[in-house]
């Protein structure tokens, strides 16, 4: 049997490798930590003095997301130049933020510093899969940013990033985002010239490949259920010893790349099984343990 792991299993690595720490300990630890676990254990868990001046003027919310980033290993200097020309953007459940970088004005990097994003390929037929969650203390943005250059990048630039299929990229809200829009231009120059930055990113991105794969072994080998099942534990929120659900059948079935009938067959399952029940528009995840195994298994 193929096991699965949760995005958040692949990305807390720590060190030099890529290691695969347990991802569901308790529905209280949250979903996806993402990096968090690593670079706090390698900075300890308070900031030191010359990082917090340049926090002052962002809701506090803006700092405990960049301690759970990759950009935690900054030195203060660092920090304060990606902080100079930075700035707070809310984006509203649902509404897409992002749609490809075809033009010069949709090169962005961007700190998730409360709610959630998906970033999903849209296919020419209609059809969308989604790629990976972005939550707190997450980065989006940084593969087009690399690849198709910032805002003063000419066409020719951006032509590799729009090879790779980036014109089919988009980011939308899942909940109700607080993001942190940092300059482009001054985040590829420091990554041109400081090794301070080179070296995170390096990780981040290798962490967000090996993601990717296990994604695309996910949606090519494990069942129907499974992939459900797996994306319903992403989407939960924790209450108590349940996880609570706000997405419809249809926003699983774009998740996974299927339609609505198949999901609300897999999720009508789930629910005479005694997985989940419905609660007005929410779906409550009742036995969080089993359908674990089941996002693991099939």
């Amino acid at each position: 049997m193929l096991a699965w792991k949760s995005y958040a299993e692949i990305t807390a690595g720590g060190g030099g490798g890529l290691t695969l720490p347990s991802y569901f300990g308790s529905v209280s630890d949250g979903p996806r930590r993402r990096l968090r676990d690593d670079e706090q254990s390698r900075r300890g868990s308070e900031m030191t003095p010359d990082m917090e001046d340049p926090f002052a003027a962002f809701s506090p919310a803006i700092a405990d997301a960049w301690q759970a980033s990759f950009m935690a290993s900054c030195p203060g200097h660092i920090v304060r130049a990606l902080l100079a020309n930075a700035r707070e953007k809310r984006v509203e459940a649902g509404e897409v933020f992002y749609r490809g970088a075809y033009h010069d004005q949709m090169a962005m990097l961007g700190l998730v510093a409360e709610g959630l994003l998906r970033i999903y390929l849209l296919a020419d037929n209609g059809r969308q899969v989604t790629l990976h969650y972005a939550d707190p203390g997450d980065i989006v943005g940084a593969p087009a940013l690399l690849l198709a250059g910032a805002q003063s990048a000419g066409e020719q630039m951006r032509r590799p990033w729009q090879l790779l299929g980036g014109r089919k990229i988009h980011g939308e809200a899942l909940r109700d985002t607080l993001l942190l829009r940092l300059s482009p231009g001054q985040f590829l120059r420091l990554v041109r010239t400081e090794v301070s930055v080179a070296w995170p990113l390096a990780m981040f991105l290798a962490r967000r490949a090996v993601a990717a794969q296990q994604i695309l072994s996910d949606d090519m080998f494990l069942p129907i259920q499974a992939r459900v099942a797996r994306h319903v534990i992403d989407l939960g929120v924790p209450q108590g010893d349940v996880l609570v659900v706000s997405a419809g059948h249809q926003e699983i079935a774009d998740a996974i790349g299927s339609v609505r009938e198949v999901v609300s067959r897999a999720m009508g399952q789930m629910r005479d099984e005694g997985l989940i029940t419905r609660e007005g528009n929410q779906t409550v995840v009742t036995d969080v343990a089993r359908l674990r195994a089941i996002a693991s298994t099939g």
